[in-house]
């Protein structure tokens, strides 16, 4: 009589019964329908039996799986842990041959996931469910927490490891300091402790529903402050940067009354309720309203924005004002997608200063503030196209940028001479081009000249950096002859 794994045969089909039936009464792995997809299951003497009985594999699981997207893939799960998933290139654990979605472990032989806890008990962090039925983590999102998906995968997130917030992999329950995710001080990391709006307490309470819709760009009704929970007066502070500040101080006393900030004096204040500087309603939006959700704003830099090469252009490709900002996308705008152009240029039009160019000022001023205008009433703010008349401070004004990047002194007019010439030379501030006066022996000078119109500007900055003999190099800065400063 053949040797099973369960014993003889007559006490295999007895086990079978007895196991036939605890299977089947099992909470379900998530996206699978039955047990039989994985396990044998049938009665005494069926095929189904029979097969069980000739398989090396644990668990009653099948020497062949029928997967959802990749065909018949053969099993083997003849040793535990090893063979969940062994990392290897032939593809056939447990966790491994139905996956197609995952972003560790999956078929495909793309050999992302290699590595990921290979030969280690898949289980200890993704069961099939709890008892309940709530999946405490799934690599897929639409299967467990969004919150999990969200920290560790997700594009919005922060790309987190489990031990960033687990004590370890032996008890998945045990957050940071050997306790519970109650009493972890995991999420002070990133979330904000304190303030109006507790960041912490929030992150907690919603761990397993999620603050977000399943697609990730809405907020859930009833959660519509979790933005706020990092940019109240105790700011979330990630890699070292602090968020800023949006929703003001509420409790502060100001001129017009008591708080001011996004929902006291800002877009958010309720449509029920009239701003207190202008007795006008409330706008009553959200932070979602305006921003993208889907993209990623925890990158650690203040701000996130600087000009792109093309920021003068008529048509920009640029996303650095969107990305930085995470501004949502737009019908109208460049492309019907970008939502903001800035800074404003006026588009390299030669009546304000600027390189020769066909547009005037007011050209496409809707496409610029394409998200202002889904709900500000463009005439309102600027006046009638070419009306002289119009009072805004949003008006044109071509402020020429001199980053000396063509490694040259050409993109303006520039005059250098005295004793000895002034050249552009690399590396400078930042790793890039920068002006450079020569060498001089003491009692010579040099200069760098330039004419340029600079009515309506807001002034004039540049960064500057002196190295010489202390008590006779100087740099002098002039304009209209007048010096305005001198540096040794």
């Amino acid at each position: 009589m053949k040797m099973s794994r369960f014993g003889f045969g007559f006490s295999a089909v007895f086990v079978l019964i007895v196991l036939s039936g605890t299977i089947l009464n099992a909470e379900m792995h998530p996206g699978v329908d039955s047990c039989a997809v994985c396990h044998y299951s049938g009665a005494p003497l069926s095929s189904e039996a029979s097969a069980c009985l000739e398989s090396d594999n644990l668990k009653m699981v099948r020497k062949e799986i029928n997967t959802p997207n990749s065909g018949t893939k053969p099993v083997v799960f003849e040793s535990r842990p090893a063979d969940f998933a062994d990392g290897d290139s032939t593809y056939d654990g447990i966790c491994e041959v139905c996956h197609t979605q995952t972003p560790v472990h999956d078929n495909d032989g793309d050999g992302v996931g290699v590595n990921h806890f290979d030969g280690s008990d898949c289980m200890t962090c993704h069961a099939h469910s709890q008892a309940d039925g709530t999946v405490l983590f799934s690599a897929r999102q639409e299967d467990g927490p969004q919150s999990h998906h969200t920290h560790i995968h997700g594009e919005a997130g922060p790309g987190l490891g489990c031990l960033d917030c687990h004590y370890d992999h032996t008890d998945y329950t045990k957050f940071l300091g050997d306790v519970s995710l109650a009493e972890t001080p995991a999420c002070d990391t990133c979330h904000s402790e304190g303030g109006t709006y507790d960041g912490v307490a929030m992150a907690k309470a919603n761990w397993v529903d999620a603050v977000y819709e399943a697609d990730g760009t809405a907020v859930q009704s009833g959660k519509e402050e979790w933005c706020a929970t990092c940019h109240d007066e105790e700011p979330a502070e990630i890699y070292a940067v602090s968020a800023p500040k949006v929703i003001g101080d509420e409790g502060a006393v100001t001129p017009y009354g008591t708080g001011y900030g996004f929902y006291t004096t800002g877009h958010g204040l309720s449509t029920s309720e009239t701003y207190p500087a202008t007795g006008t309603p409330g706008a009553g939006l959200g932070c979602l309203d305006c921003h993208d959700a889907g993209m990623l704003h925890t990158d650690g830099i203040a701000r996130s924005y600087y000009p792109d090469s093309d920021y003068e252009t008529y048509h920009p490709v640029s996303l650095n004002y969107q990305e930085g900002y995470r501004l949502k996308d737009v019908s109208t705008g460049y492309d019907a997608k970008y939502p903001m152009h800035l800074p404003r240029t006026g588009h390299n039009y030669a009546s304000q200063g600027g390189p020769s160019g066909p547009f005037e000022p007011g050209f496409r001023e809707d496409w610029e503030f394409a998200l202002c205008f889904q709900c500000h009433d463009r005439d309102a703010l600027f006046g009638p196209v070419g009306d002289p008349t119009t009072k805004t401070n949003f008006v044109y004004r071509h402020i020429p940028v001199e980053d000396f990047q063509a490694g040259d002194l050409t993109k303006f007019s520039w005059i250098t001479g005295g004793d000895d010439s002034w050249d552009v030379v690399i590396p400078g501030y930042g790793g890039n081009y920068v002006a450079k006066a020569p060498e001089l022996v003491s009692t010579q000078t040099s200069y760098l000249q330039v004419t340029i119109d600079k009515q309506g500007w807001g002034g004039i900055s540049f960064r500057y950096r002196v190295a010489g003999a202390e008590s006779t190099d100087s740099l002098t800065f002039k304009i209209d002859d007048v010096v305005q400063d001198t540096w040794l």
